[in-house]
């Protein structure tokens, strides 16, 4: 259902500026880079294992982030430029967020590796300007959006001997999460149309999956974007 309504309002955002002679871009994007959480729910989960890495009471073990890859894929965007130099985006893509921590022992030695991870599709409603800057020019996007978890969320813990993975089922009441997105980049005319490349982040401003996990967590995306998109419409840039 969250695929027809992203697809039809693609298509109505394609179709207003054609009808009223506003100029239009409608392409594709794709992302790659880190993602991390946090929140109550990992920060027990560290205080548990700083509890099983500790030689003594007054000696804990501790907890650090690991790398955790995230990609976000696009399929299709469209804006609207009102002016110039600003326009409104609609970006819904679908993205692979979580993070991966290790769990350390008050000697510093890695005895479990743990995380959490989950898919889900983002539309994004997006601020996105342009200044002129040599043969292209400068953009920056703000903007909010709505996530919504498509299918099980993932909870991982890898120790040396052992390795278990709980996939923690969807549940109606916590499948919704609403963030912020933006960035900053660079776009080239290119062929018959525009592409880019931008910086972007994807802050998850409230609590992801809390009735599955039995406590709050937030997540942060970060990754460089690359786009192509075809304008339509006003006058070519």
């Amino acid at each position: 259902m969250s695929r027809h309504v992203a697809l039809l309002l693609i298509f109505f955002a394609a179709a207003v500026p054609l009808a009223s002679g506003l100029t239009c871009e409608v392409g594709v994007i794709d992302s790659g880079g880190l993602a991390f959480a946090y929140g109550p729910y990992l920060d027990a989960k560290a205080g548990s294992l700083a509890e099983w890495g500790a030689s003594s009471f007054s000696t804990p073990g501790t907890s650090q982030d690991a790398l955790f890859p995230e990609w976000s894929l696009g399929g299709a965007y469209a804006e609207i430029d009102f002016l110039e130099w600003i326009g409104v985006r609609l970006e819904p893509r679908i993205a692979f967020l979580g993070a991966a921590r290790q769990a350390l022992t008050d000697a510093g030695v890695v005895f479990d590796q743990y995380g959490i991870c989950f898919t889900s599709v983002l539309i994004p409603v997006l601020a996105r300007g342009r200044l002129p800057l040599g043969p292209g020019f400068v953009t920056a996007t703000a903007g909010p959006f709505l996530g919504i978890i498509a299918g099980a969320v993932y909870v991982v813990d890898r120790y040396a001997a052992s390795s278990t993975t709980a996939a923690l089922a969807s549940v109606s009441s916590d499948s919704t999460f609403f963030g912020l997105s933006g960035g900053m980049g660079y776009a080239l005319p290119l062929g018959p149309g525009v592409a880019g490349l931008e910086l972007r982040a994807d802050w998850v401003f409230t609590p992801i999956a809390a009735a599955r996990l039995g406590n709050e967590m937030r997540a942060l995306g970060t990754g460089l974007a690359v786009s192509y998109g075809v304008r339509l419409g006003g006058k070519p840039k």
